[in-house]
């Protein structure tokens, strides 16, 4: 089995348990700890013009993709309304507050695509801690542990859906770690409450596209 299906495989069973916690029929209250809230798209908007989709206001996270092939750099503020993630190649832009816009810049091409927030689903929530219902997960067992990843004392569930076990694991909302049976996905190896100044301010000198160009 490839890591594509592999990944694939592990963003379907979270996508499962977050839906007992974002209206798909599991309660949404947070009765205790060991419950993991967090906001997706999925979710209905809270009473704040923007959404909270973590816990902690700003942060600075640096993670090892698919093992270490390549990294990413997570930078988020407003609880993540902005966001920001840097990869080998491009630069990508979330502005919950600005309509919900995205911006993707090409950095070998200095170009740039600008649309809205769904166009681009997957990139940001693989950083978002699943929520997690204590009551109905939607998977046939899960099990729950305690690990430090990147300094944090993080919460971490093993879920078992038929032949397949996906690992995950976080803090305030922020996924830390990713697993799908013997491949590791995603995992923090740096975290910082803190991000560096006009770190949301858009590079100049790039080219606007549209998807037909």
């Amino acid at each position: 089995m490839t890591k594509q299906v592999k990944f694939s495989i592990i963003i379907a069973i979270s996508a499962s348990i977050a839906m007992n916690s974002c209206g798909g029929g599991g309660n949404t209250e947070n009765k205790s700890n060991d419950v993991i809230v967090s906001k997706t798209d999925d979710c209905k908007a809270t009473e704040s013009k923007t959404r909270q989709f973590f816990k902690i206001k700003q942060a600075t996270v640096v993670y090892d993709l698919l093992g270490g092939l390549k990294k990413e750099t997570v930078y988020f503020d407003d609880y993540g309304a902005k966001m920001r993630i840097d990869e080998n190649d491009f630069i990508t832009f979330f502005d919950e507050a600005a309509g919900n816009k995205v911006y993707r810049f090409d950095i070998a091409n200095q170009t740039y695509q600008e649309g809205v927030v769904k166009e681009l689903y997957f990139n940001r929530h693989q950083y978002l801690m699943p929520a997690v219902s204590d009551e109905n997960a939607g998977v046939d067992e899960l099990t729950k542990s305690n690990e430090t990843i990147a300094g944090k004392e993080c919460i971490v569930y093993t879920a078992k859906t038929g032949k397949n076990i996906s690992v995950f694991g976080g803090w305030n909302g922020i996924s830390f770690f990713t697993k799908s049976n013997d491949n590791v996905i995603i995992r923090a190896v740096s975290f910082e409450e803190t991000i560096p100044g006009n770190i949301f301010d858009l590079p100049k000198g790039y080219t606007k596209i549209t998807n037909n160009e």
